[in-house]
């Protein structure tokens, strides 16, 4: 038997309205463990694990080498194109240049950066910026 236009839509908006929003699992969840412990001593006794330098890591400097200033190390190529690693090897050489490049642009067209202020409150009253005087115990 068929069904008209009309009677189908109500089906389906009846469906629709009182369909559960997600289907109950096939088998209940097994009650996990609260604590934390056990995953701690599990990872550590797996043992010691060795530690990779960013410099290491090859491919990644294969990617980028060509964005990179003379001597610049991968830490300071990161720290100033804002690059992570996961987008930098999802980029094409081609993508990864037009980027460098606008954030060079970028930063050209901001001009200098304020120099940092010292990690001391005690210094030289030479070496302290003069719109920072204010915030330091001048010393000499």
């Amino acid at each position: 038997m068929a069904l008209n236009e009309h009677e189908e839509g109500f089906l389906r908006r009846f469906i629709r309205e009182n369909m559960p929003l997600a289907p109950p699992p096939a088998q209940p969840l097994a009650k996990q463990d609260e604590s934390i412990q056990p995953v701690i001593e599990r990872e550590l006794a797996k043992g010691k694990r060795g530690f990779v330098s960013m410099e290491e890591d090859k491919e990644f400097i294969a990617r980028v080498k060509h964005t990179m200033r003379p001597k610049e190390k991968l830490a300071q190529w990161l720290a100033r194109t804002l690059i992570t690693r996961a987008q930098a090897l999802a980029m094409t050489p081609a993508e990864l240049s037009a980027r460098v490049k606008q954030i060079e642009e970028h930063d050209a067209a901001e001009g200098p950066r304020e120099p940092r202020r010292p990690a001391s409150p005690f210094v030289p009253v030479d070496e302290v910026p003069p719109q920072n005087r204010s915030r330091f115990l001048v010393v000499g």
